[in-house]
């Protein structure tokens, strides 16, 4: 709280991977209060309950061949109960649903001029495009379309430094309405 005092833990008794670098990233809590964590190292994404129990365990290991992965870094909960997910230095990110179906990807095949080398942050925008990071990658920002058409990229410089995550945080024409993931 404002005073430092924690007012919650939530123990997460499922990640078991032992190198303190690659254990836990990109921890989120969504509307609902679930909270998403990334097990980098087990290439996992759990979803835990309020109280903390699993509600569900994305194995990002299980996905299609052409999703190529070396641990994760990044999730984000969209609005229709979909998770977007990223696998760092395999350079993907992915759009799941509630059955872990592909519906939505970005690889290093699709945009070459990107020449993608770690997939780290994103963000869905209203408009449905999304906002990626990709760390060590010619362009570590950047802006697609749905259909992977580039909106916009940011390249790479010294003045800028490294970015692994991203946050819009005007989101709409009315800011008071717009609800930060936490």
């Amino acid at each position: 709280n404002a005073a430092g005092k924690v007012v919650k833990e939530v123990a997460v008794k499922e990640i078991k991977y032992g190198n303190a670098h690659l254990h836990m990233r990109a921890a989120r809590k969504n509307k609902q209060c679930e909270y998403g964590i990334v097990s980098s190292g087990e290439m996992r994404v759990l979803i835990l309950n309020p109280d903390g129990t699993t509600k569900r365990i994305i194995d990002l290991q299980k996905l299609p061949k052409h999703i190529e992965h070396e641990y994760s870094h990044g999730f984000a909960f969209l609005d229709n109960g979909n998770i977007l997910a990223s696998t760092s230095y395999g350079s993907c990110f992915v759009e799941l649903d509630a059955d872990d179906k592909i519906v939505w990807s970005l690889t290093p095949q699709d945009l070459p001029e990107l020449n993608l080398k770690y997939a780290s942050g994103m963000q869905r925008l209203a408009n449905g495009n999304t906002i990626c990071t990709a760390h060590k990658s010619k362009y570590p920002v950047f802006e697609v379309t749905p259909d992977n058409e580039i909106v916009w990229k940011m390249p790479a410089s010294k003045e800028i430094g490294e970015i692994l995550h991203v946050q819009v945080i005007n989101n709409s024409d009315k800011p008071s309405e717009f609800e930060l993931q936490k």
